[in-house]
């Protein structure tokens, strides 16, 4: 049959489908008809469904056949034996448990029959079941799909009486923001009593069936699922991850081809859990030693040892391309929350309160503003070491301005101290971390911002340490970090790439040791200054670093540096590293930090300077494991 015959008949009966009463009934006299194949036959459904409001809430989408080969290939490598009991939670279309039947007679050197009579099957949808037990009976014989346990009904309310050993499924995808998935109190409040770990703010609807797998597994049992690839790094699924971390091992993570689903567009991945076989006798370093096998989108697997990750629930870093670099220098590393901290630019309430407050200012000049006016900046006037304040018109809070300022006394006493403190300022929403600074207070973050200030303080005099500002400023613009908070939260990246930043987030970045160092107790010369106030000073370092460093450029811009460009910036560091003492690296960052720093960037030189000063990470990145 070619390929335009069969889509032809698919489309037939899609519009049966559609436009009768009883699409069960469609279904059975097709199958009786044997003029359509199961799968077709699931296409068709499929394709009928796409629209509806009900498969919407729902949120049903068939497994591709040859993505369930792969799925089962992957998890039976762990399993000599066949599971006494396996379920497969929404066995709808059936492309999983014909995958079981298919690689199991193989893997375990029995009959199809016998596999068949260890599966029980459900689904809420009675379609879903039917299509199920046709595709098993045209792969393997109606002995074989009469001997799966088949029920119809929602697998989230039942409690069975012995609890399994392969949980396999694929369950349905679909979170409370939208309207088609949005919850009442009452479902929201049992779905909190029964899966307190999961039903826990914007939760994704598969996170209940995650939990109730982890609930119905025996012990060295098994749970493998397809699921959304932002789960992993959903905040709201933290709390789960991190209880299914004391319990399981996470065996495997796969990124899983993007036609994996007919219709739906959503990035996927396929993960499988062994549970541990007593958790009071498995110790934490013995679970550290478990290593994590991960395939990523273009099929190069490799092994990670990721228990931090898994343990504090950061599962999506896993995949991405810079997590062999974290998990091959998490030893070099320190948490970046231990030498800078975070603070929202306003509350929301305080940006309502502000708002009648905001005037327009008769000159885009900055350093020469009113005593008790401040200019007000978004998230969106910010870039890398700049902004464009009074250069693109500011929209705040439904009103248009061009030099939008904030008189200083409709502020509170604590946000007046905070923004006139030399700072980084990030915007909460963006495609990669960029960071600006406000040495001399100039500014006043609106909501949409994030204040950072090196810890210590600043000194009780009131000196402001402008450099180490600048450095910090440096730091959380570098490709490390930015990579680093791409592989934490990329997944959750929004329509256009853009990602939310929000403090919290900015706390679990890990740095160099040495960059911490430096950012802790920078060299005296560096003390107490402000480029602004010594060019004198500076212009004697710039003198002396610019001619004993010259650095090759690599070009970068303000998005997420690719993983090749990192492994450059870290070659050009190391000749560097060779070729220069610690002392001129560090007169070198100091000159550039305190003329140039945005051009410095761009050229890649603050980048390459301070991975230079951190040569036991460049020499740990250059013995990275390769890809297999």
């Amino acid at each position: 049959m070619t390929a335009a015959t069969s889509s032809a008949k698919e489309a037939l009966l899609r519009e049966q489908l559609q436009q009768h009463a009883d699409p069960i009934a469609i279904l059975q006299a097709a199958r009786q008809s044997r003029q359509f194949t199961a799968d077709e036959a699931v296409r068709a459904w499929q394709s009928a469904q796409q629209q509806t409001e009900e498969r919407k809430q729902r949120g049903a989408y068939y497994t591709c056949a040859h993505v369930a080969q792969k799925v089962v290939v992957d998890a039976l490598s762990s399993m000599e034996t066949p599971p006494e009991r396996i379920l497969e939670p929404s066995c709808g279309g059936g492309a999983l448990i014909a995958a079981i039947l298919h690689q199991g007679t193989t893997r375990w050197a029995c009959s199809a029959e016998q596999i068949a009579a260890r599966i029980e099957a459900w689904d809420l949808d009675p379609a879903g079941i039917l299509l199920a037990q046709w595709r098993i009976a045209e792969d393997f014989g109606e002995a074989v799909a009469q001997a799966i346990d088949w029920r119809q009904g929602d697998t989230l309310a039942y409690a069975p009486q012995a609890p399994y050993d392969w949980i396999l499924g694929n369950p349905p995808f679909g979170n409370a923001i939208e309207r088609a998935t949005r919850r009442t109190d009452a479902e929201r409040a049992r779905f909190a009593r029964a899966f307190p770990h999961a039903a826990r703010g914007a939760f994704d609807k598969c996170a209940l069936f995650v939990e109730w797998a982890a609930q119905q597994t025996a012990p060295q049992g098994h749970i493998t699922y397809i699921l959304p690839q932002s789960w992993l790094s959903q905040p709201a699924g933290t709390h789960l991850r991190q209880h299914l971390a004391q319990h399981f091992a996470v065996q495997s993570l796969t990124h899983l081809p993007e036609d994996t689903f007919f219709s739906a567009s959503v990035s996927t991945i396929a993960i499988t859990l062994a549970k541990h076989e007593d958790v009071g006798k498995t110790s934490s370093v013995e679970r550290k030693k478990t290593p994590l096998q991960v395939t990523d989108a273009d099929g190069h697997t490799r092994t990670l040892h990721a228990h931090g990750w898994l343990r504090s629930g950061h599962w999506g870093a896993a995949l991405h391309p810079f997590a062999p670099v974290l998990s091959h220098t998490a030893d070099l590393l320190t948490p970046l929350a231990n030498h800078a901290e975070f603070s929202a630019g306003a509350s929301t309430q305080e940006a309502y309160e502000w708002a009648p407050h905001v005037q327009n200012a008769p000159t885009h000049k900055l350093d020469a503003p009113k005593e008790n006016q401040r200019a007000l900046l978004i998230a969106g006037r910010i870039d890398p070491f700049t902004h464009t304040w009074g250069i693109l018109p500011t929209r705040y809070l439904g009103a248009d301005h061009l030099f939008p300022v904030l008189p200083l006394d409709a502020l509170s006493p604590r946000r007046q101290a905070l923004h006139q403190r030399p700072r980084a300022l990030l915007p909460t929403l963006s495609v990669a971390l960029e960071a600006t600074v406000d040495l001399h207070g100039h500014f006043i973050g609106a909501v949409s911002t994030i204040c950072a200030w090196p810890i210590p303080a600043p000194h009780p005099d009131g000196q402001s340490d402008a450099l180490r500002v600048l450095l910090l400023a440096a730091i959380l613009n570098s490709t490390w970090c930015r990579l680093q908070y791409h592989c934490y939260f990329g997944a959750l990246a929004l329509q256009g790439g853009n990602t939310q930043v929000s403090k919290n987030k900015l706390s679990m970045l890990d740095v160099p040791i040495n960059w911490a160092q430096l950012l802790d107790a920078p060299p005296e010369k560096w003390r107490g200054t402000d480029p602004a106030a010594d060019p004198a000073g500076h212009a004697e370092i710039q003198r002396a670093s610019t001619s004993a460093v010259n650095i090759e450029k690599i070009p970068l811009d303000k998005k997420v540096p690719s993983h090749a460009q990192f492994q450059a910036l870290c070659a050009q560091a190391r000749t560097l590293a060779t070729d220069h003492s610690a002392q001129a690296l560090r007169d070198a960052l100091l000159e550039r930090l305190a003329h140039a720093p945005r051009s410095a960037l761009e050229r890649g030189e603050l980048d390459i300077l301070l991975l230079a000063l951190a040569p036991d990470l460049l020499q740990r990145v250059e013995t990275l494991p390769q890809v297999s």
